[in-house]
């Protein structure tokens, strides 16, 4: 969890200063957040629950390079509802 809470921070910094470029047309789309892999799948809902209450426009996309797990092993997780949760909160989800 610190990890995923770490990199959104670290996202979100960089989000920021995207935004605030002042060579960035207001007619261009949104950024795009790409996020990679199973230990960082809570990070998309961080950073959108934080652009969302600061009103950063983005896209977030999550990819798992693996394949996802059945729901037989994801439900004895103890943690299963904040990891689906995180993922939840991007955009695309491939």
């Amino acid at each position: 969890m610190r990890l995923n809470h770490a990199f959104a921070e670290e996202t979100l910094k960089v989000l920021r200063t995207v935004l605030k470029d002042p060579e960035r047309s207001n007619d261009e789309e949104p950024p795009i957040i790409w996020i990679h892999d199973y230990h960082l799948m809570v990070v998309a809902n961080i950073v959108r629950r934080v652009a969302n209450e600061e009103k950063l426009p983005c896209k977030i996309a999550f990819f798992m390079h693996s394949p996802f797990p059945p729901y037989d092993m994801i439900k004895i997780l103890p943690h299963k509802d904040v990891l689906l949760q995180g993922i939840l909160g991007a955009d695309l989800i491939r």
